[in-house]
């Protein structure tokens, strides 16, 4: 695997990062109603496998409560 095959990122803080190195070669997209109305166009993901993303910084993520719904 090349080093153009791995792919980081991390929190705007730095205090978590991840690395992800085997991605798909396709995207998945949907056209839903839903989909299109909380993000304003259609989805599109990706699917990695778990063992695929290796994640640092674990103990610095947290869950917020952006409303009641969300």
């Amino acid at each position: 695997m090349s080093a153009t095959d791995i792919r980081t990122g991390g929190c705007l803080c730095g205090a978590v990062r991840y690395a992800v190195t085997d991605l798909p070669h396709h995207l998945h997209a949907c056209h839903c109603t839903i989909c299109r109305r909380i993000s304003g166009a259609a989805t599109m993901s990706l699917s990695v496998p778990f063992a695929a993303i290796e994640v640092t910084g674990q103990d610095h993520v947290e869950t917020y409560v952006s409303s009641e719904w969300a």
